[in-house]
């Protein structure tokens, strides 16, 4: 029969365990980082040779944003707000500062509104019995644009009728050279708008007869400067006498200024745009016939000069070949005069 040993205590059968040599301890195991990633593999146990087991490596962490410097390891009090968990400040909208700057924009909004609606730039327009001077300094400026067409025709209108009151007033320095000769161009525009309204007021066929009239008025003033045409009113007369080389201009040689007379046509109605298209055209068209008219006037009368010059020229050639008169032809003559005395 087999005997089974009585176990007793750790050991074996019989006894106790044999105890390990001393020459062989045990390998101790290593400490796990407590953050280690679970992709690092675990640290293998040293070999039973070695009496002390190597420490095991650390695993790598996570990027630092603020390295070390270079002569040591940063001091152990010293706390990092670089990673994910570090947010930014959270700004103060209403610090002093901001409330300041948008105090500021607030007050340069409002002071641009008032302005636009205000328009202190912008002159009032003269009441129509001012001094003529004050409506041509008006007109000159480009405030007169911005008013209704029929507000600026009554202005033009007495532009168009003060012109002796105009003209001296810049000969007293009142008006500058620009705004004396804006105002005798307006002056013109008022009187050729009067003309235009006038051959559109007429039926179709009497339009022709109305600007012939025109012309041919002009035609009697030049032929006959005592002669006044139909519905004109006369003139004071001017200093004909034209400034010499050397002095100056002569306030009534300065003409119009009709170098904008394309931009101002284009800020006009429509309809006044169209009108003003079509009689000056036609007013153009009358002009160049008259003028065609004139030169063949001018040739026949050419013509005839030289007609009556070759005709004077052959009567002088046949009278002095004639015979002269006898001198007893005379006689009774004083015989006539003594019977009737």
């Amino acid at each position: 029969m087999s005997r089974t040993p009585t176990q007793a205590g750790n050991g074996g059968a019989g006894g106790a365990f044999p105890q390990r040599p001393a020459a062989y301890p045990g390998p101790k195991p290593a400490a796990a980082p407590a953050s280690a990633s679970p992709s690092t593999p675990p640290a293998t146990a040293a070999p039973a040779a070695y009496t002390k087991s190597a420490p095991a490596p650390k695993p790598p962490g996570p990027p630092s944003t603020n390295p070390a410097p270079a002569g040591g390891p940063p001091a152990s009090g010293s706390k990092s707000v670089s990673g994910p968990s570090a947010r930014p400040p959270k700004p103060d909208w209403f610090s002093r500062r901001n409330l300041i700057a948008g105090g500021s924009a607030l007050a340069a909004v409002i002071l641009l509104v008032a302005l636009l609606i205000w328009r202190p730039w912008n002159p009032a327009p003269p009441r129509l019995n001012e001094q003529p001077y004050k409506i041509a300094k008006f007109a000159a400026s480009s405030s007169m644009d911005r008013l209704p067409w029929a507000q600026q025709r009554e202005y033009m209108d007495i532009l168009a009728d003060k012109d002796n009151a105009l003209l001296e007033a810049y000969k007293q320095g009142k008006l500058s050279d620009t705004e004396y000769r804006r105002a005798l161009q307006l002056g013109w525009y008022d009187k050729h708008l009067d003309r235009m309204d006038k051959y559109f007021n007429r039926p179709p066929m009497m339009r022709t007869m109305y600007i012939d009239e025109k012309v041919l008025g002009k035609k009697v003033k030049k032929n006959h400067p005592g002669v006044v045409a139909p519905g004109k009113k006369p003139k004071p007369p001017k200093d004909e006498e034209k400034s010499d080389d050397l002095s100056p201009l002569k306030a009534e040689e300065i003409d119009r200024d009709n170098s904008t007379e394309e931009q101002d046509i284009k800020k006009w109605p429509p309809d006044v745009r169209s009108r003003w298209s079509e009689y000056r055209t036609a007013l153009a068209a009358r002009k160049e016939f008259f003028k065609e008219l004139e030169r063949q006037e001018k040739e026949k009368k050419k013509h005839s000069a030289e007609a009556a010059a070759d005709k004077a020229g052959a009567t002088g050639n046949t009278s002095t070949k004639a015979s002269p008169a006898p001198a007893d032809s005379a006689a009774p003559e004083p015989d006539k005069a003594a019977g009737a005395q």
